[in-house]
């Protein structure tokens, strides 16, 4: 659909009366575009897909970025309903484009309102992006479609990421957020250690009955995974130092049994 310097759209059309939308991901040392790969899981549950992919992390936000929309304009007619799906700078990408592609239901996980400071003054991760970000042309204000529902999943233990989740809310007071506690950024890390991650589009195809497995797998894969030990002492460090201690010696020891 849309094949430029900085971004690509590509449809896969089936015939289906539905579409799933997915957006690319920050990848780290990133160096021009990713393939795009249709995932099947959409397709056999009987959706179109549209994958919507960049050239850099630079959360969709570039010279192309109008020419896009123009491109993408009229997509969701054809439609009888539009999903999105996206993680972390992909996230982001399913609220800014939900008015133009007339997106009706996300799943976002660990998603950003912005990198800029003029939007997101707790955000200091992504600096290098920032530097670059047109905080006006990635405005949510008037291009997140204020309807649009579904669910945010992030780690409440990462501040940053918990205020980016309720500030995307002021936008879509839709939009749930689902707290992972200990799961990182982006929140399928514990997920996709335990060979669970499939839940997450699981829970875009079927929002009321998708939850609970997703949560239950989640709490169950907590229990045996480092990461999620560290990340719990980090957050009881200064008030809890006892618990912390104990905390960080569980991660110590599931560690070592990993080697």
């Amino acid at each position: 659909m849309f094949n430029g310097t900085h971004l690509r759209a590509d449809l896969m059309r089936t015939g289906a009366p539905d579409l799933v939308v997915t957006f690319d991901w920050r990848v780290i040392g990133r160096r021009g575009f990713t393939k795009m790969t249709p995932n099947q899981r959409f397709l056999d549950a009987g959706y179109d897909q549209l994958m919507i992919a960049t050239a850099a992390n630079d959360w969709f936000v570039n010279p192309d970025t109008t020419a896009l929309e123009h491109a993408l304009d009229g997509v969701s007619a054809q439609y009888d309903g539009v999903l999105g799906i996206g993680f972390s700078m992909g996230g982001y990408g399913a609220v800014r484009f939900s008015r133009t592609l007339g997106i009706q239901r996300i799943v976002a996980v660990s998603p950003q309102v912005s990198i800029s400071h003029a939007h997101a003054p707790f955000e200091w991760r992504y600096r290098e992006e920032a530097a670059g970000f047109d905080p006006a042309l990635g405005d949510l204000t008037q291009r997140a479609d204020p309807d649009l529902t579904g669910h945010l999943l992030l780690d409440p233990l990462n501040s940053a990421d918990l205020a980016h989740g309720r500030a995307l809310q002021v936008h879509c007071p839709g939009l749930r957020l689902v707290r992972l506690t200990g799961a990182g950024h982006p929140a399928s890390g514990l997920l996709r250690a335990v060979k669970r991650a499939g839940r997450i589009p699981g829970l875009l195809l079927d929002p009321e009955g998708g939850l609970r497995p997703l949560l239950q797998d989640h709490r169950s894969a907590r229990r045996g995974q480092p990461d999620y030990w560290t990340r719990l002492a980090a957050a009881l460090d200064a008030r809890r130092p006892a618990l912390a201690a104990k905390a960080r010696a569980r991660a110590a020891d599931l560690a070592s049994q990993m080697r």
